[in-house]
């Protein structure tokens, strides 16, 4: 066969090749097993000058598709990341990177998740230094999408995701009176519902700080 560009071209040439080594599934005893082979690349005139598509290997990575799918699925096994480390002689931090794409393909996107009733709500990271955004389905219950903060610009890209479709069945979306969250969804939805679940919340907070005030000290 032919040299296959990443865009789907197939070529009969190739513009120059060097060698490589990946890591590969354990071979018996050994924990350690490495594939070398000649990797070679292509001037494609859409794509430039690019590595070329391989079946088993994608590019940059340093371990094959196969020992990928097997350290994935032992990460489903509920085992820590550095027990799985330790049985395919891998670096944990290589082993959170198969788990985490692995997850995000196996995971449907916002647009393929439409709902109802949406819930928004912040998550604290590393001791409330930082903070990020989860949104989810009210009725299902489920996650449908997490950011890395909790800026307007964040839960605005949920919503680039979730799709003009799935917006327009939206009907109310409860969330605490963040003004960068009310701003984002204001950009989709009339005003109504939203600020209503929102001052829900603040009525529900202040009754709660009000019962507690009135608990005796035992």
């Amino acid at each position: 066969g032919g040299f296959l560009c990443h865009c789907g071209r197939e070529f009969d040439s190739y513009y120059d090749c060097s060698w490589r080594m990946v890591r590969d599934l354990p071979y018996g005893p050994y924990k350690r097993s490495w594939l070398a082979f000649p990797q070679f690349r292509v001037d494609c005139p859409e794509c430039g000058v690019v590595t070329e598509k391989l079946a088993f290997c994608e590019p940059r990575l340093t371990y094959t598709k196969r020992l990928a799918a097997e350290v994935a699925l032992s990460c489903r096994e509920i085992r820590s990341l550095k027990a799985v480390a330790g049985e395919y002689a891998l670096d944990w931090k290589t082993v959170k990177e198969i788990d985490k794409q692995a997850l995000e393909e196996e995971l449907p996107t916002p647009a393929e998740t439409p709902a109802r009733l949406l819930a928004v709500d912040e998550f604290s990271i590393k001791k409330r230094h930082k903070y990020g955004t989860t949104v989810i389905d009210a009725e299902a219950p489920a996650v449908l999408w997490v950011g890395k903060d909790r800026r307007q610009e964040t839960l605005e890209e949920f919503f680039s995701l979730f799709g003009e479709k799935n917006c327009s069945g939206v009907e109310a979306v409860a969330m605490d009176m963040w003004d960068p969250y009310e701003a984002a969804v204001r950009k989709i939805k009339e005003k109504g519902e939203y600020t209503l679940l929102g001052q829900l919340q603040v009525r529900l907070d202040e009754s709660r700080d009000h019962y507690w005030a009135e608990v005796p000290v035992l």
